[in-house]
């Protein structure tokens, strides 16, 4: 049996008001944690000899002490110089730029794994970072602070000659800390805009790969035949690539890494929940957004999908238009569960009990609106979609969509003529290893063959974090519930699965003791849409939504991961915020909203519905009445 002795189940108090102050992530002691140290304070270290240490040495000392002389012995400030630069003082000593075009490694192996640096860029403020992926590009002169960039291979299988390239961005002033940037979809590519706002620019000594390929987020044909990459995909490059990096930060800055952390959101969340099951001891604390933690059920359900939405001419079908009507009956009939009426759903589950369906079909009196409701047969595919994907023989599948993002669930490919091209390719390039598998010809069998191989140990399937958990690590899970590539109820259903086991396991402690799961109303696919999507997240910042206030663990739910690691102190809630037309430089934010940890929702207590202070967080049960 598994304990969690030493987990703290203390809580921000939300009526504290000195716990929801700014509050800064280093503390005093830490601030000594500088990549590099000033020439002329090693200078002055170096030529600093105390009367104390002269006697030591022979040297005569105090007021009208006759020096001796020696013709062959040299000044002790010149000793101690010389033994200072041959302890490999000279590193020091350097500039930044030098120290990052010098770094090199004293082998060919970081903890038994190959690996070889293939590059060293210095970038001071204001020099243009012009990188691209597979991720995208990063093209900026202002918004990245001063860094070394060092590029590496490593080798994850010497037989069949699988690597890995990855990059380590380390910034000059450095908090002592690491943390790794996950990927998304089957992307080889390094997270650049992750490795420079997530780290760089947060004093973090920052890492990433391309998971051991090169392709684009939608194409896994690189997996065609070629088992060891997928292994790589799965877990292998991100693990390899975290003990590499990790010797690599300490010999660049010759000090003791002191947290690590992760993140990372889609695939790159299921990487995070991987890398916490299988390697504990990698990383102190892990913020996963939308992880497709079960890939291969997510794929079947996402393929079947649009199945049933296409022909897009079937009778069955729910036109692109129609989606506005039922969006609006949603509303009508839900937007009022969390106290206030504001175009939100705040809570997708109640509302798919209380929901009447037949509502979408317009019976009665014709109005302008009529053109837009259900047939009969329509009403039963949006059923079907928003229903959990259980096959005849009661294997579950994967989750419907979420109540309240009809505006967003169509876009995630159910209005394309095609099923979107990642769940395809995994059937073609992964599961049959045949280029010219036909979707069309998807079933069950397809399906569970898909969940059996779990093709390079990729799914995240048992719900044991006890290792992670009883070494003190913590995880915090977000998820949009708007989203419409994987849909909330996925995380729901595993929170509650590892929340089951871990009762079990570590004598009745509830999983929220180490983790904590935040659904966010309104947001879209890891970022962007209705709701208050700008709250630290990972790529967030990249995609025009930053949180309200950086560093601080209110508005950014990866200071606040920190925090909880480091004070021992978890989140009562997440403000996050809403930017006109998702992007900051637009204007002031159009409103800001408290975010809770599941199962609690947040619920509108009175004042100005804009503002995250009139909204506090509880049970299903104090919800149901009329918003204003």
């Amino acid at each position: 049996m598994l304990s969690l002795a030493g987990v703290s189940k203390s809580k921000i108090n939300s009526n504290d008001q000195s716990s929801q102050e700014h509050l800064p992530l280093l503390t005093p002691e830490l601030n000594s944690h500088e990549g590099s140290p000033e020439p002329e304070t090693l200078a002055s270290f170096a030529f600093d000899a105390s009367a104390k240490e002269r006697r030591a040495m022979g040297e005569p000392s105090g007021v009208g002490a006759k020096k001796r002389r020696c013709s062959l012995c040299l000044p002790v400030t010149v000793v101690v110089l010389l033994l200072f630069v041959a302890a490999g003082g000279f590193l020091y000593l350097s500039t930044p730029e030098q120290l990052c075009s010098r770094f090199a490694l004293a082998g060919s192996e970081i903890d038994g794994i190959p690996v070889v640096v293939t590059g060293t860029s210095y970038y001071p403020a204001g020099r243009l970072v012009n990188v691209t992926s597979g991720l995208g590009t990063l093209e900026t002169s202002t918004d990245v602070q001063s860094f070394c960039r060092i590029s590496f291979t490593l080798t994850t299988n010497s037989k069949t000659n699988n690597t890995v390239d990855a990059e380590a961005w380390l910034p000059n002033n450095w908090n002592a800390r690491m943390v790794g940037i996950g990927n998304g979809g089957w992307t080889g590519g390094i997270p650049y805009s992750g490795l420079a706002y997530e780290g760089v620019n947060k004093q973090y000594a920052a890492f990433g790969s391309n998971t051991g390929h090169d392709s684009e987020w939608e194409d896994a044909s690189w997996a065609l035949n070629n088992p060891e990459a997928i292994i790589d995909f799965g877990w292998r490059a991100l693990h390899y690539t975290t003990v590499v990096s990790k010797g690599i930060i300490t010999r660049y800055y010759r000090k003791p890494i002191w947290r690590s952390y992760y993140m990372g959101c889609s695939s790159g969340g299921r990487q995070g929940l991987k890398a916490i099951q299988m390697f504990p001891e990698d990383f102190d604390g892990a913020l996963v957004g939308a992880p497709a933690n079960r890939m291969a059920g997510l794929l079947g359900w996402g393929i079947r999908q649009n199945l049933l939405m296409n022909p897009p001419l079937k009778p069955e079908s729910i036109p692109p238009l129609s989606w506005l009507r039922v969006h609006k009956e949603v509303l009508n009939q839900c937007d009022h569960l969390d106290g206030v009426v504001d175009e939100l759903v705040g809570d997708p589950e109640l509302c798919k009990k209380v929901f009447k369906p037949n509502a979408l079909i317009c019976q009665g009196k014709e109005t302008p609106e009529s053109s837009l409701c259900l047939t009969k047969a329509q009403l039963n595919t949006w059923k079907k979609l928003y229903t959990d994907y259980v096959e005849k023989d009661g294997t579950w599948i994967f989750s419907g969509f979420d109540m309240g993002g009809e505006l967003i669930h169509p876009l995630g490919g159910l209005l394309f003529p095609e099923p979107f091209p990642i769940a395809t390719s995994f059937y073609k390039h992964m599961v049959f290893n045949d280029t010219k598998w036909d979707y069309n010809n998807l079933d069950a069998t397809s399906i569970k063959l898909g969940l059996d191989l779990n093709l390079g140990n990729m799914d995240v399937i048992s719900p044991d974090l006890g290792a992670f958990a009883a070494r003190g690590g913590k995880v915090i899970h977000y998820t949009g519930l708007s989203d419409p590539l994987i849909s909330a109820g996925n995380r729901m259903r595993w929170f509650n699965e590892v929340d089951k086991f871990t009762k079990n396991a570590f004598f009745n402690t509830s999983a929220s003791e180490f983790y904590r799961l935040f659904p966010i109303p309104g947001m879209a696919h890891c970022v962007v849409g209705d709701g208050a999507n700008g709250f630290g997240g990972v790529n967030q910042r990249g995609a025009g939504t930053p949180p309200l206030d950086e560093f601080n663990i209110e508005n950014d739910i990866f200071a606040s991961l920190v925090y909880w690691v480091e004070n021992f102190v978890p989140p009562d809630y997440i403000v996050g915020t809403n930017w006109p037309d998702n992007d900051h430089t637009q204007g002031a934010p159009v409103f800001t909203r408290k975010h809770c940890p599941y199962p609690e929702i947040s619920y509108y207590k009175g004042g100005d519905p804009n503002k995250a202070e009139s909204f506090e967080c509880g049970q299903r049960k104090q919800l149901g009445r009329r918003g204003h």
